[in-house]
């Protein structure tokens, strides 16, 4: 749709449902309904199928019904869009990490198709870890093609039986994500289980396995998959920059332009224009959008700086016991395991971290570039109804990321901890889920299905 030719686009057989309006004056509205019919009326396409219901039961049954009508409709749907109605009250409820609560999404089960696998290749990950993923025969799976599909790790293919060359079935979980249920059938002839490399497919160091992980690992920090990685993880979680996603940061790694974070907030406007597909406003916004980041708290920084073994939750942990990068950095492994939810062996890898001088060189850049490296109020526990709990969560949620599942505890006053002991309230267990599950079993901890969470989030 990016054309610098404006009629190109506008021959693109494309159509639109108007569903809100942003900033506007002249006009008062009391409702979301009362805003699609001011749509209506001036000349807007509404959905005709948008309707007003007055209880949950309604809801409901609009759900259930709409689950086998979709087939009916010339455009895909994966669920419905439930809305509180009332201006008023959706300001009240207010958003959470820009997702509002006042609206929720209900999805339908999953749509499957078969393929052939033609190939498990390997992806090596910022942490050295190494993700399979499946390349297969393209296949429609409810309305979109589908080739490629996450593996998670050897373990999990193998629990499967998923092997290359076989028939196997594809679903969509949520209707979005690609995922390989299964093999359809029997195993054809020739096939074999799969086993990861045992030498790393891009610097050929030994592939090792720790003990009690899941994920085989390459161990060289200089493989070239932790510079690139490490970017693609920042711009798209770390510091969530908008507009500057995966495949800008792959080209610009490429053309030699961004091969670490102090190049990325270097990067200037009129590098940007020599590239096609950028003119002012695009390059202006995506560098405005760079130099914004800069703002994102110091916990979301520890995060993206690639630390072995620190996750969303003990870079949070790290960002409120020490306050700041000084204090980290020059902590003992004794005054780190004092930090919640540190161990041993995960205290060891931080402090080794901090003691590089090349590490430390990056940190000491950054802040020069105006980084945040020292803890705020947003780096501060939240009281609520949830205060004095802590849970755990492991494997992949149906009805929300893992973070998204953390911020929406942690803003009800839990504690979201990396490790399972006897202090944890419960663990949430996803599709294909870690040794916590086990570890929790064994410390007498419940087990907690996604229903759960919601019934927990919604109070």
């Amino acid at each position: 749709l990016r054309q610098k030719n404006p009629s190109i686009t506008a021959g693109r057989p494309l159509s639109v449902w108007a569903y809100g309006i942003g900033a506007h004056d002249g006009v008062t509205l009391g409702s979301h309904w009362e805003t699609l019919a001011w749509l209506k009326v001036h000349g807007f396409p509404i959905n005709p199928f948008a309707e007003r219901l007055e209880s949950v039961e309604e809801v409901a049954r609009a759900c259930n019904g709409w689950e086998h009508r979709r087939v009916e409709l010339d455009y895909e749907i994966d669920g419905i869009v439930i809305k509180v109605d009332d201006l008023e009250q959706q300001r009240s409820l207010g958003a959470l990490h820009q997702r509002p609560r006042w609206a929720r999404a209900f999805k339908w089960a999953p749509m499957t198709a078969t393929t052939r696998l033609l190939k498990i290749s390997i992806r090596v990950g910022r942490t050295g870890a190494l993700n399979p993923w499946a390349i297969m025969e393209p296949v429609e799976v409810g309305g979109v093609t589908v080739s490629r599909s996450t593996l998670h790790n050897e373990e999990d293919i193998n629990r499967k039986d998923i092997r290359e060359g076989d028939d196997v079935i594809v679903q969509r979980a949520g209707d979005v994500i690609p995922q390989i249920v299964g093999p359809a059938g029997k195993h054809r002839r020739g096939t074999k289980p799969f086993k990861m490399p045992e030498r790393c497919p891009l610097c050929d160091a030994p592939v090792v396995k720790p003990e009690g992980e899941a994920m085989h690992r390459c161990p060289n920090r200089a493989c070239p998959s932790r510079g690139l990685e490490s970017l693609i993880n920042w711009v798209q979680a770390a510091a969530d920059i908008d507009g500057v996603g995966e495949q800008l940061v792959r080209r610009l790694w490429e053309l030699g332009l961004v091969r670490s974070l102090p190049e990325l907030y270097r990067l200037s406007k009129e590098q940007l224009l020599e590239l096609d597909g950028f003119a002012e406003i695009s390059a202006t916004n995506a560098i405005a959008a760079i130099a914004a980041s800069k703002q994102v708290p110091f916990r979301r920084v520890l995060f993206g700086l690639n630390i072995p073994d620190v996750g969303w939750v003990t870079a949070q942990n790290l960002a409120r016991h020490f306050g700041n990068v000084d204090r980290l950095g020059a902590a003992t492994t004794e005054e780190m395991v004092e930090c919640e939810g540190i161990g041993p062996e995960r205290a060891e890898a931080i402090v080794d971290w901090f003691a590089d001088e090349d590490n430390r060189r990056l940190v000491d850049e950054l802040r020069a570039l105006g980084l945040r490296f020292e803890a705020d109020e947003d780096d501060r526990p939240v009281a609520g109804p949830l205060t004095g709990t802590q849970y755990v969560i492991t494997g992949t949620l149906e009805s929300m990321s893992r973070e998204e599942a953390r911020a929406a505890l942690e803003a009800l006053g839990a504690k979201v901890s990396d490790n399972v002991s006897k202090k944890t309230t419960g663990v949430f267990v996803g599709e294909n889920p870690g040794s916590k599950v086990k570890k929790a079993e064994a410390a007498g901890v419940p087990i907690l299905a996604d229903a759960d969470l919601q019934e927990l989030l919604r109070g």
